[in-house]
């Protein structure tokens, strides 16, 4: 079994809360891995979609619309699907 350190998460000041929501893998050197950081001291959220390519992370990036992710598997050709929730107001 191979094993890797994940990378460091800055969490926002405060009573913080982390959850490490979703993972997906096409194999040990394809990774994908959502986090959310929130504080609730000053309810502020950092998330963020960091992959493992079998020798460092790399940060992947989230369209500033998506609030959250609930679930994500690869897509067989070097993408992703996501299942997200939306942070868009109707009418903009």
């Amino acid at each position: 079994m191979e094993q890797f350190a994940v990378p460091k998460i800055a969490v926002p000041a405060g009573q913080s809360y982390f959850n490490a929501a979703s993972m997906a893998t096409a194999g040990s050197r394809d990774i994908c891995w959502y986090y959310q950081a929130s504080s609730q001291d000053n309810r502020t959220s950092r998330s963020g979609l960091p992959h493992w390519n079998g020798a460092a992370w790399h940060a992947s990036s989230l369209s500033a619309a998506i609030s959250n992710v609930e679930a994500m598997t690869q897509d067989g050709h070097g993408g992703m699907w996501l299942t997200a929730d939306a942070s868009i107001e109707p009418g903009r």
